[in-house]
């Protein structure tokens, strides 16, 4: 378990605000949140880091979560969202015996709805965003896929803080977590490269779960590294190269791979390659 540094100034200001008790509450409904994340990358056996928590979030850090099955993706990212329903039955169990108070029960109910919707916002690295993410790279080449997903992100973001600062009266709890989102969002931006080569490192070196094939046709002036751009996860790419002669050749997702990380080739033409 890892707390970062934006939790921290939070416990500071609760202390000063007289609201550390509802902090209290939300920080172990978000500690269950990502125990739902925790149990089930467990269950398909992934390697996990540390959880880092947050106000209204928490992340599941693991060595390869953009690389595994869309599918183990998608049922890891919703069992933390997943936890709250269970949540809801709880508490209301809890009202129906009488074993919390009125004001707690209402807090609790409050809390949780709160941190549900806000963590199915479409923005990265929220269950919505990392859903939307999942969703682009059922429809599109994995880099196109992790990108679109940042843009959107940073543009969410954007937005639900001029809505803030422009419609709501100011809070300094809203503002923090959407300056937060909107740095790490840029932060993701600046690495997207390096993203890119780990999933194109990952094709090559890894274990991959293959879903299936994914044609294309490019042309023999294509470079490599823009070949590789349109790769797929989850797929077994196949290429065909369209030469200007009319000419059709294949060459193997293989092949591209090896051309890349064994003989650095990644500014050549396709059809020079071949």
């Amino acid at each position: 378990m890892r707390i970062h540094p934006i939790l921290i100034i939070f416990i500071f200001i609760s202390f000063f605000t007289g609201s550390f008790f509802h902090l209290l509450v939300i920080l172990t409904l978000v500690f269950i949140h990502e125990l739902g994340h925790f149990i089930a990358a467990k269950f398909y056996k992934w390697k996990i880091s540390h959880i880092k928590l947050w106000v209204f979030g928490g992340v599941l850090v693991t060595e390869e979560y953009s690389h595994k099955p869309l599918r183990e993706q998608l049922i890891v990212t919703l069992s933390g969202p997943f936890q709250h329903i269970i949540l809801y039955f709880i508490i209301f169990l809890c009202s129906y015996y009488n074993i919390f108070s009125v004001s707690l029960i209402d807090l609790l109910l409050t809390y949780n709805t709160m941190i549900l919707l806000f963590n199915f916002i479409p923005i990265w690295p929220l269950d919505g965003g990392r859903v939307l993410f999942i969703l682009f790279c059922a429809r599109f080449p994995y880099r196109k896929a992790f990108t679109r997903t940042i843009i959107t992100s940073i543009i969410c973001a954007l937005v639900l803080l001029l809505f803030q600062l422009i419609f709501y009266s100011f809070t300094l709890s809203a503002i923090l977590i959407m300056l937060y989102l909107i740095v790490e969002n840029v932060s993701e931006w600046k690495q997207r490269y390096f993203v890119f080569i780990r999933f194109l490192f990952q094709k090559y070196y890894g274990d991959n779960n293959v879903d299936g094939k994914h044609f294309f046709t490019v042309s023999e002036n294509t470079k490599l590294i823009d070949v590789l751009s349109l790769f797929k996860l989850e797929k077994l790419n196949v290429i065909t190269v369209q030469h200007n002669k009319g000419k059709l050749l294949q060459i193997t997702e293989k092949d591209c791979l090896n051309y890349f990380f064994s003989k650095s080739k990644s500014q050549e033409a396709i059809g020079k390659l071949l």
